[in-house]
């Protein structure tokens, strides 16, 4: 059996060639690991879209494949038509060896802390070319504000690999190295790259599926008010109507039979029925006009002119049931769209005289309309003095197309839910606060003016 002599005993041609195998086989062995290293990650990320899970294993096997001491990948937020450096950019991964330094790792941001890319100069710059660039803290043209990072961190080298899916920058890796100057060679750029580009499209994709997601939320939610809007209007519009037809039915099999003032009384009663109905049909008209509009242009408002038209417009209704008003002599500004708002105290008042009072004990309604200057917002009210909301009554006040369900107020079941879309539209918000026998108060808010 022939024993292997020690390199050093080998003749000096043959020890080289020993020599040179030994690293080649070196080589080898490190680009084959890389490649299954590399070939793991790709697999893993075609098959998952979780994203908490998936990128920290991206971070911790760009590390290992590249040598570095830390790996941090950040996201960016959706441009638009902004330009890059206005990206706001967030802290989604990160992974640190044992061996990075204790700078290093303190310099880390916390998950989800951001800051914009126009704090970030040299990157933004080599985004926007959408190409790798690396630093090192010896080299005399480096960025001041990425050395200075450098020092910040106790670091010796910084690689900046893109993530980019399409012509989209979806965010970056930084794999830092604290214990060299070195450069990072052309293959394990490349490497880098094609791991961050497979992580890039399974962000990518993972966007699109949570936003397919959110989606087919809105749409079935959609669907769902659709359903629940259409029996409200049906129901809603068919007491009117039924009223209308028994009516004209009843007209026409004894009109000649009636007397001057049963007809009167008739016809007033279908009159009041038609206006019913046409009160219902403006009110859908109101809900389509704000579903449709993205954008309110709000302005400071007139609140006592509102008012006053508001009850102008209720004018017959507060003479024929007697209500009793009080309201403040002064208003405080707020930011909204006045015919809309002009809508919501329709409804509350017109709500407040249905439901105020006592008739049994021939107690008219009355209301009281009033404010509260909150921080940046004023909060509007009405209270009235009827029987009060249990617990339960009041959870459906705002549900989308429901209807408090009371003998006394047949009224339709639409206005809350539109006074409810108004208010957020002009970014407030909608509320009522009671007690069985104590009466109610329905509020609305509105952004207060400046001054």
């Amino acid at each position: 059996m022939t024993k292997k002599r020690p390199i050093g005993l080998l003749p000096l041609p043959t020890r080289a060639l020993a020599i040179e195998n030994s690293r080649l086989y070196g080589q080898v062995q490190a680009k084959l690991r890389e490649a299954n290293l590399l070939h793991s990650v790709t697999t893993a990320l075609s098959f998952t879209l979780d994203l908490d899970l998936m990128l920290p294993y991206v971070a911790r096997s760009l590390c290992e494949i590249l040598n570095g001491t830390s790996v941090e990948i950040y996201g960016l937020s959706e441009q638009g038509d902004q330009p890059l450096r206005s990206a706001t950019v967030a802290l989604i991964a990160g992974y640190a060896t044992p061996g990075s330094t204790e700078a290093e790792k303190k310099r880390r941001l916390a998950q989800g802390q951001t800051c914009t890319l126009a704090d970030l100069p040299a990157m933004a710059e080599a985004l926007a070319q959408r190409r790798p660039a690396q630093v090192q803290e010896d080299d005399p043209k480096a960025d001041p504000h990425v050395q200075a990072s450098l020092k910040a961190r106790d670091a010796r080298a910084m690689l900046l690999l893109p993530m980019v899916a399409g012509d989209r920058v979806l965010g970056f890796a930084q794999v830092w190295e604290s214990k060299s100057h070195r450069r990072f060679t052309t293959g394990e750029i490349a490497t880098g790259q094609t791991l961050v580009h497979q992580a890039a499209i399974t962000i990518d994709n993972a966007r699109l599926v949570e936003a397919l997601r959110q989606r087919t939320i809105e749409l079935q939610a959609r669907n769902e008010e659709l359903d629940a809007f259409a029996h409200t209007v049906a129901h809603d519009l068919k007491t009117p109507l039924t009223s209308l037809i028994g009516f004209g039915n009843l007209l026409e099999q004894r009109l000649t039979e009636m007397s001057e003032e049963e007809l009167r009384d008739n016809l007033q009663m279908m009159i009041q029925s038609g206006h019913k109905m046409n009160t219902i049909i403006g009110e859908l008209f109101l809900l389509t006009s704000v579903r449709k509009m993205e954008k309110v242009e709000m302005a400071p408002l007139d609140m006592a002119y509102i008012v006053a038209e508001t009850r102008a417009r209720l004018g017959d209704v507060l003479k024929r049931h007697q209500v009793e008003i009080i309201m403040p002599e002064d208003w405080p500004v707020a930011l909204g769209r006045g015919p809309w708002v002009e809508e919501v105290w329709v409804n509350y008042i017109s709500n407040a005289v249905k439901y105020g009072g006592r008739p049994d004990e021939q107690v008219p309604p009355r209301i009281e309309l009033g404010f509260d200057e909150l921080v940046k917002k004023v909060r509007f009210w009405v209270r009235d003095n009827g029987p009060g909301l249990t617990p339960e009554e009041q959870a459906q006040m705002f549900t989308p197309f429901t209807r408090l369900n009371q003998a006394r107020a047949k009224g339709h079941g639409l206005g809350l839910s539109i006074v409810q879309r108004i208010v957020e539209k002009m970014d407030g918000q909608v509320g009522v606060e009671s007690a069985p026998g104590q009466g109610s108060v329905f509020f609305f808010t509105l952004p207060i003016a400046p001054i």
